[in-house]
């Protein structure tokens, strides 16, 4: 967990730093710091974006999420080539910093798509090739027709989402190639919560207590233990709830204790034995 926090800072670091530096020069301006925060803000819900699209991939069927790659990659993408090439069919000049500004954003998609078919085993070339291009175009997708219409009052607000957008999308995927979490696809990574209580158990002290386990318990002095759940009962409930939980975890290597009183209830803990 504290690897990916670190990562993802200096990516939303590296995204404020290239609307500081990178762009006012493209379109002629001296460095504007404001652009810094402004990107350092954007840059959360970019964060926001890419983590809600990963979470939606994984729900959907393969197939369905390597179509929705090329079909977000064309509606993020294509009305602004399009105006590109039907400005240069009319005889406009365009400098390197305007071409950047058009094609960069589109070219670190398909750029992005072709490393990550490199980089996989010839077999699973297709299918990360696809989902590559559906980790950039799909949040992309987001930002373009969700986030720079919000700041499209202001042509260098809709500037920098468009951009700074497209540069930590881009590294962000980067990142997804040489070293992917467990969330997108590495089964060897570990999990970014790792819970001494599993699943299954927590689904089995919530159905026979009929409360909603949270993920801790509160320890004498007031601190939480992460390594134990706890539901919260009455006092006049805690013997019967204990005990029903006691005989269902009586062949698993857990242990049911009454705890600290909470808001006028007990806590009852399971935590895994010593």
């Amino acid at each position: 967990m504290g690897r990916l926090l670190a990562r993802e800072a200096a990516l939303i670091l590296l995204s404020g730093m290239f609307g500081w530096l990178v762009l006012p020069a493209m379109m002629g301006k001296p460095p504007l710091l404001v652009l810094f925060w402004a990107g350092l803000v954007m840059s959360l819900t970019f964060m926001a974006m890419y983590a809600m699209s990963v979470m939606a991939g994984n729900k959907m069927p393969a197939r369905v999420r390597h179509w929705l790659g090329p079909i977000a990659w064309v509606g993020a993408f294509l009305p602004e080539l399009a105006l590109l090439f039907r400005l240069m069919r009319d005889g406009a000049t365009l400098n390197a910093a305007a071409l950047y500004l058009s094609l960069a954003p589109a070219l670190f998609g398909l750029l992005l798509t072709g490393l990550g078919a490199a980089l996989a085993p010839v077999a699973d070339r297709k299918g990360v090739a696809l989902s590559t291009l559906y980790a950039y175009s799909f949040p992309m997708l987001a930002v373009v027709w969700l986030l720079v219409p919000m700041v499209g009052v202001n042509p260098l607000a809709a500037a920098l989402a468009r951009q700074s957008g497209a540069i930590y999308m881009a590294l962000r995927v980067l990142v997804r190639i040489f070293w992917p979490g467990s969330v997108e696809g590495d089964a060897s990574a570990p999990p970014l919560v790792v819970r001494r209580v599993p699943d299954p158990v927590v689904g089995l002290v919530e159905g026979l207590s009929r409360r909603r386990a949270r993920p801790f318990a509160t320890l004498p002095g007031g601190a939480l233990d992460e390594g134990a759940i706890s539901v919260l009962a009455l006092p006049d409930e805690v013997r019967e709830v204990v005990t029903r939980l006691e005989g269902a975890l009586a062949d698993r290597p857990f242990r049911v204790c009454p705890g600290e009183s909470v808001d006028g209830r007990v806590e009852i803990v399971v935590r895994p034995q010593p």
